[in-house]
């Protein structure tokens, strides 16, 4: 990436990035660019081999639905293992903060004094897929599904050992409401499945989504769940659910579905994408504190017990 660019807002380049990709996909034919099976995996580093979170999860598993490859590294450190991407290849960007120290100077009564501080200043790098590189190949071996028996077991284990109060009061709804604090989901056996979720899938996936908005309670992740539908509010806390089981989806194997609801969420968000270069950033941050809450807590209770 040229210097050029990287002087340019990093909020803006990324937000532009993802209002590409929602509008990339018709509203007739809805398909949120960071839902994709478990089969391709979360994107990683392909030197370091550690995971991408938050947005940069975001921003690469777009690529990596296009793509069918998870690995992702710096020009450098391709180098650094003796491999090389191909000339006129583009990479992909991915953020990150670095630390600047500055001073204030104040000045009172004809004295001035300084103060030393640092802020976190958010920058953009890039990195370029495994199959950019000239000694790629490709992995032609169809994955296997998940083992539905054994995700069904996980999630239902992650439920019950956070103490969810899980219902099924409304046969046909599913949500989480805040003030009783409990989640209802229709019956498993309500659910058809859709042209990529059998209808397993789409359970789980859809309980990930209200075990995200879950975690938004004021004694949890506390954030502002009581909102009306079209608003700002709304619109944020549907993105921060949606990405939050994304992230939970890839984690525990199951395939996220083609939610019917998706095609009241997507003009709010280009909106809201629009109008704020920071929503995206907020959105990510948020749905990423709450799957380490997830995280943390069931840890915490498989210890206790």
């Amino acid at each position: 990436m040229s210097k050029q660019t990287n002087r340019a807002d990093a909020h803006q380049i990324i937000t532009d990035k993802i209002i590409e990709g929602l509008e990339r996909v018709g509203a007739n034919d809805w398909q949120c660019p960071w839902h994709r099976s478990a089969g391709t995996g979360a994107p990683v580093n392909g030197v370091t081999n550690h995971a991408y979170k938050g947005i940069n999860w975001l921003l690469l598993g777009m690529v990596t639905e296009g793509t069918g490859c998870n690995r992702f590294a710096s020009y450098k450190q391709w180098q650094s293992k003796g491999r090389q991407v191909r000339k006129g290849e583009q990479g992909f960007p991915v953020t990150f903060y670095k630390q600047i120290q500055v001073t204030d100077k104040t000045s009172q009564e004809g004295e001035v004094s300084t103060r030393d501080k640092i802020i976190p200043m958010l920058r953009v790098s890039t990195v370029f897929c495994e199959s950019q590189l000239h000694d790629y190949e490709p992995d032609t071996s169809t994955p296997a599904r998940p083992n539905l028996v054994d995700v069904c077991q996980r999630v239902d284990d992650l439920v019950q050992v956070l103490g969810v109060d899980l219902r099924c009061t409304y046969p046909d709804r599913a949500f989480y409401r805040s003030h009783d604090d409990f989640i209802n989901m229709p019956a498993r056996s309500a659910f058809k499945g859709t042209k990529t979720s059998s209808p397993t899938e789409s359970y789980y996936s859809t309980l990930l989504h209200e075990l995200t908005h879950w975690t938004g309670h004021g004694s949890r992740c506390d954030r502002k769940l009581r909102s009306t539908f079209g608003s700002k509010d709304y619109a944020k806390e549907e993105l921060v659910a949606e990405l939050g089981s994304a992230y939970l989806a890839q984690e525990y194997g199951v395939s996220l579905e083609l939610r019917e609801d998706h095609t009241q969420y997507i003009k709010n968000w280009l909106q809201c994408l629009k109008d704020d270069k920071r929503f995206i950033f907020n959105a990510a941050a948020l749905a990423q504190k709450a799957c380490d809450f997830i995280h943390q807590q069931s840890t915490a209770q498989a210890v206790a017990a």
